[in-house]
């Protein structure tokens, strides 16, 4: 299991490279590198690898969990708001990468508030002060359910 927490949480004295590497390698991975910084050029984030979290705007932060929780194999990938804090082409960049990660065979849950991310679903499962409002297929969604 990986997770893409809501609030990212980093190590400030590691550079986003030594996050990958000590994930990566804390899970196995010692072949980091080339999945890494992929991870990071198409997150936009290419030049700042060498770069500490303290420097991070809230965006970069939140980009860096996503190239965390992705540079190590997992069959399940929980993203708590993971769309938060960042601009349309990071969003973009990041629907890819959940798409990619479902198409290789992993389950992957999004907890969101962003109704174009329920489009691009198998399923959706909505909440209401705690209960269950509807469960299938965001095609019979009955419409704005999302927008409480």
């Amino acid at each position: 299991m990986s997770f893409i927490p809501d609030t990212p949480a980093l190590y400030e004295d590691l550079s986003l490279a030594e996050h990958l590497e000590y994930v990566a390698r804390l899970h196995g991975v010692d072949e980091w590198e080339e999945r890494g910084f992929d991870l990071l050029e198409r997150l936009g984030l290419g030049d700042r690898a060498d770069g500490l979290p303290r420097g991070f705007s809230r965006g970069m932060l939140q980009k860096a969990s996503i190239a965390l929780a992705l540079v190590r194999p997992f069959d399940l990938l929980l993203a708590d708001e993971p769309f938060d804090g960042l601009d349309p082409p990071s969003r973009q960049a990041l629907s890819d990468l959940l798409d990619e990660a479902a198409d290789g065979g992993a389950a992957v849950v999004v907890s969101t508030h962003r109704s174009e991310v329920v489009e691009r679903a198998g399923r959706c499962v909505a909440l209401h002060d705690g209960s269950v409002v509807y469960d299938g297929p965001p095609d019979s969604a009955p419409g704005g359910w999302w927008e409480d």
